[in-house]
């Protein structure tokens, strides 16, 4: 399975209660993560077949809901920093556009 590095610290912090959590919810199925500082998307998950499938599906959840939650406040950081650089000039011309459709 792979699963972006970005979100390993979410399975492996803090003390892998995460995927501790599940691995006994599951009858010790084992997940392994690469190594901190390879880069590497790949996870390692073993043991029985209808738990490594139960397991799969609920970490693709997670990452969906690590996605929704992370990309909401980027858009919004995103935006608030490309309207500050970009500077007096395009605000004045917002304050135009704004003032035409007072019209």
């Amino acid at each position: 399975m792979n699963v972006p590095s970005k979100y390993h610290h979410h399975f492996t912090a803090p003390h892998a209660e995460v995927i501790n959590q599940t691995s006994e919810k599951h009858n010790g199925v084992t997940v392994t993560f690469s190594q901190v500082n390879s880069n590497s998307s790949k996870i390692l998950i073993k043991g029985h077949k209808d738990y490594v499938v139960e397991i799969n599906n609920k970490i693709d959840n997670i990452i969906i809901d690590l996605r929704r939650s992370s990309g909401a406040v980027g858009t919004v950081g995103a935006t608030h920093r490309g309207l500050r650089d970009l500077g007096a000039s395009i605000q004045n011309k917002t304050d135009m556009n704004k003032n035409r459709s007072l019209r």
